[in-house]
């Protein structure tokens, strides 16, 4: 995306938070941003002056005075449903997202978001309809970061969505698909790049096969996510919290064969990461009864 010099316009004024966004900036130095009409600047200061909001009320209430100003102002609509989300305002959220997507129809990470909202509101299937098109509006050619991510994003939570459905076959075929997702554009990215997405489609697998009931094979997926977050140098806090529920849950397994020390080990290692989660605690405590 280039960055655009002179904004005349709402959609120039998108372009440019989407640029900066991407590239995780916070906020352009003065002399440094682009020429914008009187207008267009002031909406575009009400938008980063959210950041100074002392709660998220505040921030809603700035939000609204700028969509009542530019109610086409995407960007300003995206954050202000991201904030609902956040703060549990589920409904409404949904129809802030669903405002931003028909002035923005083609951008996958407001459907992302529908779809989340949807599973938040109990609407499994409605959400499955979002994350699938996703998958439409992205192209598999699309070599970039954010598409590849985003189409891998959709197919997992499809999969752990027919999961919570009770489909398994549905279940495990999306979830392999995001799996063969990211080892087709691993071996072309950084070392440790696509570390955090494979460990969590080998901690949803498993966890699909532990709801089956096929413990070798649930064993077998949590052991490679294992293996793979152990020797990953990422500082994704995701891939740790994976690794994490990834050690508890090999833990359980080795509980119910009963072999106490395997289940000590790993649950030493989870309660170790998070030392205050009660059930991580009462695994613990359970393994040391029955290995004593």
């Amino acid at each position: 995306m280039e960055i655009e010099y002179e904004i005349k316009t709402m959609k120039q004024l998108d372009n440019f938070i989407n640029y900066l966004t991407d590239r995780k900036i916070l906020y352009m130095a003065a002399d440094s941003q682009p020429s914008m009409t009187p207008e267009i600047k002031r909406i575009y200061d009400m938008f980063y002056q959210v950041r100074q909001a002392e709660s998220a009320e505040q921030a809603l209430d700035l939000y609204r005075s700028i969509l009542d100003l530019a109610p086409n102002f995407v960007a300003a609509r995206y954050n202000m449903a991201n904030l609902m989300r956040k703060n549990g305002i589920l409904e409404e959220a949904l129809d802030q997202y669903i405002l931003a997507a028909q002035y923005n129809p083609k951008d996958p990470s407001i459907f992302i978001e529908i779809g989340t909202v949807l599973v938040g509101l109990g609407n499994k299937e409605k959400a499955i309809e979002s994350y699938l098109y996703v998958l439409e509006i992205t192209s598999e050619n699309d070599l970039s970061g954010k598409s590849l991510s985003t189409r891998w994003l959709a197919m997992l939570n499809i999969g752990v969505n027919y999961r919570e459905l009770r489909k398994y076959g549905e279940s495990l075929e999306w979830l392999k698909k995001a799996l063969s997702w990211v080892n087709r554009y691993s071996k072309s990215a950084f070392s440790n790049a696509w570390d955090s997405e494979f460990v969590a489609a080998y901690l949803e697998i498993g966890s699909l096969y532990r709801e089956m009931n096929k413990i070798e094979e649930c064993e077998e997926m949590y052991l490679l996510g294992a293996g793979i977050a152990e020797k990953s140098n990422s500082l994704d806090p995701d891939l740790r919290t994976d690794e994490t529920y990834i050690w508890h849950y090999l833990g359980i397994i080795y509980l119910d064969r009963g072999k106490w020390e395997d289940a000590e080990f790993y649950f030493k290692k989870a309660l170790a990461r998070n030392p205050y989660e009660a059930e991580f605690l009462n695994a613990l405590e359970k393994a040391r009864k029955e290995n004593a």
